[in-house]
């Protein structure tokens, strides 16, 4: 089989902590906007059975992508009372801080997989895969320094970019995983993976589940997972932001899981048939996890507001929480379900709650299908109360806050959404579908804490930031199937 897909998007600006303070209505196209482009192809074999209860597998693949973002950094007449340069003048950018940024990568890889089935309670997949990503090109375009953030004479021009103007990483990965049906009512899996990097080494990511039916209708599950993730090309070499810069030096963050819960299928427990109704149609869960993120990356602080941080591993992070979930059909074609979380988010070696992140959030969401084809949704995503930056503070004479307040939690909010979405419909060779979303249906004021400035200290910008207002985002999907494999009417 052979594939070939295209993915192109373009976003103007858009409200939001990175745009909010940056839109001029006046120049639209000097305010921020972002491309991107991905090109790419598979070829993949799979033959029958090669030896009793053997299947082999393979896939060729290639992708390209193109990054282009225009960014407005700041809002016009941007004054920086500091001289960042030692010209004895302060920064001004009557334009504003701006930037383009020009990225061009490439991903290509084979992989080889074989399933040996029936071998006795078990089932065992091997696999064998090769990848290399390359960096192919890199550009930047700016008015400021991106080194120190100082304004540059003339203006906007070609700027500085990548400490690495090209790149390759090497990926040779094996994986083996063992799914063992030990009795009836329990399922035991197991797999590692083992990685080797051209530029960090190697790693191993073991991971195990468990399921469990003590009763009919009732299932245990328990997981662990052991990952990490090597740091993107933007977080080694960008010099591009002038906030953080990146750091060659990092090292991958590593991240350990774990989740115990019981599925509940009341149809099942109780023996129902569909006659029941409602009751028949209950499904319940509940889920209490743990994450750990070890060499977390971000931002080294900074002493004084003298140009960008750079990108740094620092100590751990850990989340607990329980989440809940239930839904029922109330009817033929309407259902309903809900979420609820409990969570804590804290700096493990510190102790102290992250902030910006909520204890407790969820969401409720109805659907209805009036016809065959057409689904009509309407829900709430709730999010508690976060906190802000700590202390509670006056503003400094630059009009930056000079430290935190979490004795004044920003309130939770309730956003209200609906949708509108067809199925596939055969139109010739073509599958259409397509999808209608409303984001903030009742234009309700939301908003989420403002971001300290890390590279700075505690410093951060005062008040909060406003999310979108209502919002409709519409898309179609267009799918184009050969003669041979489109349906067939009578």
């Amino acid at each position: 089989a052979a594939s070939v897909r295209y993915n192109k998007k373009r976003r103007g600006d858009f409200a939001g902590q990175d745009y909010y303070l940056t839109y001029d209505p006046e120049h639209p196209e000097a305010s921020s906007n972002f491309r991107f482009a991905q090109l790419g192809a598979e070829l993949s074999a799979k033959t029958p059975t090669v030896a009793e209860h053997l299947t082999l597998s393979a896939r060729l693949f290639y992708d390209h992508i193109t990054t282009n973002a225009g960014l407005r950094l700041t809002p016009l007449e941007f004054r920086l009372p500091m001289d960042l340069n030692g010209d004895g003048v302060d920064e001004y950018f009557p334009d504003g801080r701006r930037q383009r940024r020009l990225v061009r990568e490439s991903v290509l890889g084979w992989e080889i997989q074989a399933v040996v089935a029936s071998l006795g309670a078990n089932r065992l997949i091997f696999g064998y895969v090769q990848e290399i990503h390359r960096l192919l090109r890199t550009a930047q375009w700016a008015n400021f320094d991106p080194e120190v953030g100082a304004a540059l004479d003339g203006g906007y021009q070609r700027a500085r970019d990548f400490n690495e103007p090209s790149y390759a990483r090497e990926i040779v990965a094996a994986y083996l995983e063992d799914i063992w049906e030990a009795r009836e009512n329990l399922r035991l899996t197991a797999g590692v993976r083992a990685d080797h990097y051209n530029d960090f080494g190697a790693a191993v990511s073991p991971r195990a589940a468990l399921v469990y039916r003590p009763f009919t209708g009732i299932y245990v599950k328990a997981l662990y997972g052991h990952a990490f993730r090597a740091p993107t090309f933007d977080e080694l070499f960008t010099r591009g932001n002038p906030d953080v810069i990146g750091n060659p030096t990092l090292a991958p963050e590593q991240l350990d899981s774990g989740e115990l819960g019981v599925i509940v299928r009341a149809r099942d427990l109780l023996g129902l048939g569909g006659e029941h109704g409602l009751l028949s149609s209950v499904n319940f869960k509940t889920t209490g996890y743990w994450t750990r993120i070890s060499d977390a990356i971000e931002p080294s602080p900074a002493v004084a507001l003298t140009g960008p941080a750079r990108l740094r591993n620092v100590g751990a992070v850990e989340l607990r929480g329980v989440e809940t979930e239930a839904g029922v059909a109330l009817w033929r074609s309407v259902s309903l379900t809900g979420n609820a979380t409990y969570q804590w988010a804290k700096d493990a070696d510190t102790g102290a709650n992250l902030v910006g992140v909520p204890h407790w959030l969820g969401n409720v969401q109805l659907f209805a299908s009036p016809l065959s084809a057409v689904t009509v949704g309407v829900g709430a995503n709730i999010v508690g109360s976060r906190s802000r930056e700590a202390g509670d503070n006056p503003l400094g004479a630059s009009g930056v806050r000079l430290y935190a307040d979490r004795a004044n939690p920003l309130p939770a909010n309730v956003d209200v959404w609906a949708s509108l979405s067809t199925a596939s419909v055969p139109v010739g060779p073509l599958l259409l579908s397509a999808n209608l979303r409303v984001e903030n249906l009742l234009g309700a004021d939301l908003r989420d804490p403002t971001p300290p400035l890390r590279q700075f200290g505690d410093l951060t910008f005062p008040g909060d930031l406003p999310r979108a207002g209502r919002t409709m985002m519409a898309t179609l999907n267009v799918d184009w199937l050969p003669a041979s494999l489109a349906p067939k009417s009578e």
